[in-house]
């Protein structure tokens, strides 16, 4: 094909009409979330979407030991805009449309709320056991068990920006939920029914 058809041929794929015309009721809405602070460096950006991305990777490996309710963190992704004759970043993500939010733990890890589930706790619990003591994560906050927004604290505390700072160790890490949650184990196919009397 040449050039010139090339060009038609494009023109013709990226109608502006389109955009007025097509079916939107099908397409996912997405969220994108900017720093109030408007000189918040795009590394915080990166770091956040870092952070969400490795909380993900939890999620994953928790979800091998076949909890009666698995886990998800929605992806996310960074965008940078010219507006103004300025560069802005923003973190984006998939907007979650149906469904009550819930924060179930705090920055510190503390429980949050009257309703104390334990899936999104014992995922906390799990984060720190997996890594070996070297990071938590915590400020879970979703809608039923897909998550956004986490905080991870690390032992090293400059992993994930300002806030991975390492605080005391919270309550959920040692106390809250029994310490027969399979973790670390080779067969995850027997670890279902473990699970079953923690009430996930």
């Amino acid at each position: 094909m040449m050039e010139e058809e090339l060009g038609e041929a494009l023109e013709d794929r990226i109608n502006p009409d389109l955009f007025f015309t097509m079916n939107w009721s099908h397409c996912n809405n997405y969220v994108a979330k900017r720093y109030i602070n408007h000189e918040t460096g795009k590394e915080v950006y990166f770091s956040d979407i870092e952070m969400q991305m490795s909380a993900k990777r939890f999620s994953k490996l928790f979800n091998l030991h076949m909890p009666p309710k698995a886990v998800d963190f929605l992806h996310a992704f960074v965008i940078e805009l010219q507006r103004d004759g300025e560069t802005v970043f923003f973190c984006v993500e998939r907007a979650i449309e149906r469904g009550a939010y819930v924060k179930h733990n705090n920055n510190a890890g503390n429980l949050v709320g009257d309703l104390h589930r334990a899936t999104p706790n014992a995922f906390s619990r799990f984060t720190f056991k997996e890594s070996g003591g070297t990071c938590m994560v915590v400020d879970i906050q979703g809608v039923d068990d897909i998550y956004t927004d986490p905080q991870i604290h690390s032992v090293k505390g400059d992993d994930f920006g300002d806030g991975a700072r390492w605080p005391p160790l919270p309550p959920l890490a040692c106390s809250h939920l029994p310490h027969s949650i399979p973790l670390r184990q080779s067969r995850p196919e027997r670890h279902g029914a473990l699970f079953l009397h923690l009430g996930l």
